[in-house]
Order: C-alpha cells, then sequence, then structure tokens
C-alpha cells in the first residue's frame, strides 16, 4: 500500500476543484444546507480506490501463479494442451493451395473490413468540408487538417482494399513459387510435413528441411540448416492506469529466427504452446536457441 500513496493523494488533489465550486455556489446562493454536499466527491474515490486495488490484487495473484510455475508444470500443461488453439490442419493436398486459403480465410477478409472502415469515415469528412466551404469560401485550420486526414484515410482505405483483392486473388502465393521455382517441390515436401502456426499477423511453418514464414504481406522461404540461432523472448507486459494502478499483465512470446547472410531476423508472435514446439523442433536439428525475459511498462 506504500507504493500507492502517492497515487491516492493524487486522484484526492483531483477533486478538490470540484468541492470548491460545489463550496463557491452553495455560499453564493447562501444555500448553506448544500455545503455538506461538497464532500461527496472525496468520499467517491474511497470506493474507486477500494475496487482498482481488488483488481489489482486479482491480476498479481494470477501473475504470480503463472511466474511460480515450475518447468515440469508448464512442460506438463503444454503437453495437455498441446492441440489446442496452437496449430492449424494442413488439409489441402498442395502447399499453394494450403497458403491461398490461409490468406482468403485469414488476412483477406481483414484487409477488406479496414479498408471499406476506412473510406466512409473519408466520405464523411469530405462531405463535411464541401458543405462548410457553401458558408465559408476561406477553409479554417480544422477544415485544413480534416482534409489531409480525409486524403490519408482514402489512401489507408484503397491500400487496405487493394491488399485484400491482392491476396484473394493468391498473388503473393504466385510470387512465392516464382521466387523460389528451382527448389519447390522440395519446399511442398517439407511444408506438407511440417505444422503451420498462426498468429493474428502471421504464419509460421517448420517442415522437413525448410521454414516457410508468411504474412500480410508475402511468404518466405528458408532453409533450417542456414538458421544460426534462434531467440526465445518472454515479454512480461504491465499496463497501469494513469493513477498508477496496475490493470494488465500480460505475457507475450516472440521468436527471433537469425538466418546467415540476412540482417534482420524473422519475427513470429507465439503463443506458450507454439513458442515450446518451436524451441522443441530446433533443439530437435539442433538450432542453437536463447531463452529471454524482457519486462515492459506501459
Amino acid at each position: 500500500m506504500k507504493h500507492r500513496k502517492k497515487d491516492i493523494i493524487i486522484l484526492f488533489i483531483l477533486t478538490i476543484p470540484i468541492s470548491a465550486m460545489m463550496i463557491y455556489w452553495s455560499v453564493s446562493e447562501q444555500d448553506y444546507d448544500l455545503l455538506p454536499l461538497a464532500v461527496i466527491p472525496p468520499l467517491c474515490v474511497i470506493p474507486i480506490i477500494g475496487l482498482m486495488l481488488l483488481k489489482e490484487k486479482m491480476i498479481m495473484a494470477v501473475s504470480r501463479k503463472i511466474e511460480t510455475r515450475t518447468e515440469s508444470d508448464r512442460r506438463q500443461e503444454v503437453l495437455e494442451n498441446f492441440e489446442n488453439s496452437s496449430f492449424r490442419e494442413i488439409t489441402a493436398e498442395t502447399m499453394s493451395a494450403d497458403l491461398k486459403s490461409i490468406y482468403r480465410r485469414k488476412f483477406a477478409p481483414r484487409c477488406f473490413v479496414l479498408g471499406t472502415l476506412c473510406l466512409p469515415i473519408a466520405g464523411f469528412m469530405a462531405l463535411y468540408i464541401l458543405l462548410d466551404f457553401g458558408v465559408d469560401i476561406m477553409p479554417s485550420f480544422f477544415n485544413i487538417i480534416a482534409g489531409i486526414l480525409a486524403c490519408f484515410l482514402v489512401f489507408c482505405g484503397i491500400g487496405f482494399v487493394s491488399e485484400s483483392v491482392l491476396q484473394y486473388a493468391g498473388f503473393h502465393v504466385k510470387s512465392f513459387e516464382k521466387k523460389f521455382r528451382a527448389e519447390f517441390a522440395m519446399i511442398e515436401r517439407s511444408y506438407l510435413g511440417g505444422r503451420m502456426m498462426l498468429s493474428p499477423n502471421s504464419g509460421l511453418n517448420i517442415g522437413i528441411d525448410f521454414i516457410v514464414y508468411l504474412d500480410w504481406y508475402g511468404c518466405e522461404c528458408i532453409k533450417i540448416s542456414d538458421v544460426s540461432r534462434a531467440e526465445m523472448m518472454c515479454v512480461h507486459t504491465t499496463k497501469r492506469s494513469k493513477a498508477g494502478f496496475i490493470t494488465e499483465k500480460k505475457f507475450e512470446y516472440l521468436v527471433l529466427i537469425y538466418v546467415s547472410e540476412r540482417k534482420k531476423p524473422i519475427k513470429y508472435v507465439a503463443n506458450e504452446l507454439q513458442s515450446e514446439y518451436i524451441r522443441d523442433e530446433f533443439a530437435r536439428r539442433g538450432v542453437y536457441t536463447i531463452n529471454t525475459y524482457n519486462e515492459k511498462e506501459k
């Protein structure tokens, strides 16, 4: 509780202007019966603080339970829930068909929705600006900012819709086929023999000899033998309210795959089960892995 004294005092201070206005109004109107109501705003802070402290205590209890798990308990939990929401079953007979289905069912609808949301908002802003021009020929500062924002939204909307069309048409998969035409048969055999993992914005398949990585904007393929090392990063993010109370504790697992002759690593945001699977697969293939822990506050 000691480390929250400053935040609690600030909350009480924020209520002083409201109480002061109520006191001023009561005195100026000479209605002294309402004067006791000035203590209500500070008193309202007490249950708010209690709820925030209770929420923080529950979050800390869950976080402590996760952090104090032993390695054997964590591994047992991973094995028990190995197939739950960690892998996508490869149902297509070819790699190209499977990759196209991922783009059409997962990425293309999201891009289309984002694009169709941007365009109407931009249209309403443009309509408002045009109607305002009828009243005042000289554009105001607000209209200039709104016009720039409307143009930006139109650009984003067209970009997202165009990207969704390319994804649904299989453009990225066709480009992938052309780029790796010489090794395509081996990549496909490796892909169909591996497991497909999906995160909100990307996908990763660790096959027999190759790793296939895809995101919204294309597919990549690397040989497992070219992987120099992999970093399994656990990112512990703590979110706080403006008053300093903890509102959320989140564990994220980021996999960084470093490839020879590439400056930037391949990044994949995994869940706990996927990160354990990736670690096991790399260990089985003799790839050097590093486990790191990173704490962030927002």
